[in-house]
């Protein structure tokens, strides 16, 4: 609990912006992006100092030892403060803003389809918490076959939910991805081999036929 206590007292001075969730998905691994930008009429560069050396475990475990990657991009109005890690899938399922934020979310496999159903009860929106940006916007990038999703939005391979107060305890996240079919490899070199093979078969029965062809002239 106290990890989360200081995730939230972070988010505390986020004013009227939007915080932003990156996902990206392939066949192996889950990446995670969170942007929280910080006004910089509030924030000093000291204070993001501080916040850089609050590390985030990559898990709400209490005996979690691996932490998010941290960094600061500096705008013109913000400080943006950038969490980011690379999961399998088994570890995305644990992932700390993922438990955090929609603690129901179901993440399964099932006959070469990922399914995530995120359940309702945006938890990362909550004035009772301390957080006070204006929304949230959860953008999924993936390059695998999109099934079924009900994103408000879609560019591309990029899917776009918005959340916000006016729908935090109901916007669920539904996407359903099929995952790419391995290809066989095949032993080209094998193949090679046989057509050699026949080649020199070839060879030798056309060089087989034509000296029998001078021997019965010579008769």
């Amino acid at each position: 609990m106290k990890k989360i206590l200081l995730f939230f007292i972070c988010l505390f001075l986020i004013t009227g912006c939007d915080v932003t969730y990156n996902l990206t998905i392939d066949d192996d691994t889950f990446s995670e992006q969170i942007i929280i930008p910080f006004s910089r009429q509030t924030t000093t560069e000291e204070m993001m100092i501080k916040y850089l050396k609050n590390k985030l475990t990559i898990t709400t475990d209490r005996y979690e030892d691996t932490y998010y990657n941290m960094g600061v991009e500096t705008t013109t109005d913000f400080y943006n403060l950038i969490y980011d890690y690379k999961f399998d899938y088994d570890g995305f399922k644990k992932s700390f803003f993922v438990d955090i934020c929609y603690p129901n979310m179901k993440i399964t496999e099932n006959d070469g389809e990922f399914i995530i159903a995120s359940g309702k009860n945006f938890k990362c929106l909550n004035p009772d918490n301390g957080v006070i940006a204006d929304s949230v916007k959860i953008n999924i990038k993936t390059d695998l076959e999109v099934v079924e999703n009900n994103a408000d939005s879609v560019n591309g391979d990029i899917y776009t939910w918005n959340i916000d107060y006016n729908n935090n305890e109901t916007r669920e996240i539904n996407l359903k991805l099929k995952k790419q079919e391995v290809k066989k490899e095949y032993n080209f070199s094998f193949v090679y081999y046989i057509i050699g093979a026949i080649i020199v078969i070839g060879f030798i029965f056309v060089f087989m036929k034509i000296k029998f062809k001078r021997v019965n002239d010579i008769d």
